[in-house]
This record gives structure tokens, C-alpha cells and sequence, in this order.
């Protein structure tokens, strides 16, 4: 799973139609322990925070308001991009990466 997250071609890596974080959502979305393994990922305070926002993103995705609890645990320990995540689901119910 880390390879997966590690691979950073540009500052900018994004989970959008078109884009290489589309495939890495992809291959990880078909694994079939994928939800521990994100969530292994995001717990892990050994990786970069982007490595794990990256897995929340995904988690999110597939975990709609159930992941509410993952991205406030991630938002206090500093992760921003959580807490705007957390704020968008729990206002809409949903992320939906290729709209």
C-alpha cells in the first residue's frame, strides 16, 4: 500500500478523472482488504501527513459520514486538508472526487 501513496510525481498530486491519483484510487479501491489498509496508512504517524491525507481522501470516498471520525482524529494532529474534508462531508454527507 505505501508504494502506492510514496509515488509523488508533483506538489500538486491530485484524486481527480484524468489524473494519476484516479489510478491509484482505482488499484486501491479493488484490493480487498483496502479499508484496513488505509486506514493503517492513516494512522501511521511515521508517514507524512500527505501520505496519509492521501489514504483519508480515499477512505473518505468510500466511507461517506462514517469517516467523520478518521478525518477529526487527522484534522488534531494538524492535518488542514482534513478538517476542510471533515467540514464538507459533514455539512453534504459525501466527497464525490470525479464530479
Amino acid at each position: 500500500m505505501k508504494c502506492f501513496f510514496n509515488y509523488r510525481p508533483q506538489s500538486s498530486f491530485l484524486i481527480a478523472r484524468g489524473t494519476i491519483g484516479q489510478s491509484v484510487e482505482a488499484i486501491i479501491s479493488s484490493i480487498k482488504n483496502r479499508d484496513q489498509l488505509l486506514l493503517d496508512n492513516i494512522h501511521d504517524r511515521q508517514q507524512p501527513m500527505f501520505i496519509r491525507e492521501c489514504a483519508a481522501i480515499i477512505y473518505a470516498y468510500h466511507h461517506r459520514k462514517d469517516a467523520l471520525p478518521v478525518l477529526k482524529s487527522l484534522s488534531r494532529q494538524g492535518s488542514y486538508y482534513a478538517e476542510e474534508l471533515w467540514i464538507f462531508i459533514n455539512e453534504n454527507g459525501w466527497i464525490d472526487l470525479y464530479g
